[in-house]
């Protein structure tokens, strides 16, 4: 079945393996040490995964360079022994550092922090290690659409979503929200939510990521929501209305998703310091969109309140860390915390939908 066929239930398609060396690069055009797209991509205990990344962009068709920067943040499986292969395969393109302590841990965001620093690329492809790229021709179409739109700093594409136990497709991210529209300005991408866009359909211009107030931001505030958001501020996002070109993995090992239902005291504290990254970013762009990052905090907070997996004590918490902006939904879902956690699963996922369609 052809990607742009593909339904609920059907199993995502996984990429072959890649050409050697010496037949990608016979493809490209230009001075193989000036790539114009450098893939950038973060690796932590995905050992299961990171050669479905890996394969996805060595498979990319294009007439220009490109290069591979990986960062493997002290992972304690085979991941790193996985990467060296590749990159004994590929020394020309793929492009690793391995970390012997986790940086993650220690405040550090590996990104902003070790690979677009030295991306030597006009541009920046994101995905990470246990996402893949099902289009060969995925850049090539990327590069050739935002080409169109000076303007713009980004551009994304749709996604499929994929249970990460045996690739069946659970959605289409996008879908048909971006029919007939070729741009998304920074209020749809704050309107639409986090999970709007995969992060493995980004493409952002060099450039503007290494902008003295955004890498600064993204090293102190940023994940992959703050570029899709501060990226697409100036000239809106361009939405390459093709299909699927890569497969976001829900629930992964090591995944924060997985982590965050599994350990509600992480959520509690996840929740509270993206609230506060919010403001930093509402900040950094002169409040323009103070009324969207409220809306934000307060569905974040919703959904949390609701999922019925704090205690008591750390509902007070959430409670004490966001009364400054909570809403009359939520000041109301508060002063019933106590018995959230015996609603029905229906009733909950009722009243988060009637709050937030």
């Amino acid at each position: 079945m052809s990607i742009e066929h593909l339904k609920t239930g059907d199993l995502a398609p996984k990429p072959s393996e890649p050409r050697s060396e010496a037949e990608i690069m016979a493809g490209w055009k230009g001075d193989w040490d000036k790539p114009v797209v450098s893939i950038c991509c973060i690796a932590f205990n995905h050992e299961k995964y990171i050669e479905d990344a890996l394969n996805g962009f060595l498979n990319q068709k294009t007439n220009f360079p490109f290069e591979i920067l990986i960062h493997d943040d002290a992972s304690n499986d085979l991941t790193p022994r996985i990467i060296r292969d590749y990159e004994r395969r590929y020394p020309n393109i793929v492009k690793a550092i391995y970390q012997v302590e986790n940086q993650f841990s220690k405040g550090k965001r590996p990104n902003p922090e070790f690979n677009f620093p030295r991306a030597a690329g006009d541009f920046v492809a994101l995905c990470e290690g246990d996402d893949f790229w099902i289009d060969t021709n995925k850049l090539n179409k990327q590069v050739r659409n935002i080409a169109s739109f000076p303007e713009c700093d980004m551009c994304f594409h749709e996604t499929l979503s994929v249970d990460s136990k045996d690739r069946k497709v659970i959605r289409r991210m996008v879908g048909d929200l971006g029919a007939g529209k070729s741009i998304f300005q920074a209020e749809d991408v704050l309107q639409k939510g986090i999970s709007f866009i995969s992060t493995s359909s980004l493409l952002v211009r060099t450039e503007f990521l290494m902008r003295e107030e955004i890498i600064g931001f993204l090293r102190d505030y940023g994940s992959a929501f703050f570029i899709k958001f501060l990226s697409s501020t100036s000239g809106g996002a361009v939405y390459v209305s093709d299909m699927p070109m890569s497969v976001y993995r829900v629930l992964s090992d090591a995944s924060y998703t997985l982590k965050a239902r599994s350990d509600s005291e992480y959520a509690l504290c996840s929740i509270l310091d993206i609230n506060n990254n919010f403001d930093k970013a509402n900040q950094l762009t002169d409040y323009k969109y103070s009324s969207l990052f409220k809306k934000l905090k307060n569905k974040g907070v919703s959904n949390l309140i609701l999922s019925g997996r704090l205690s008591s004590r750390q509902n007070d918490r959430l409670f004490e860390g966001s009364i400054v902006y909570l809403n009359f939904f939520n000041r109301t879902l508060f002063n019933l915390r106590c018995f959230v956690r015996f609603f029905p699963s229906k009733l909950r996922r009722a009243l988060f939908v009637l709050m937030y369609r």
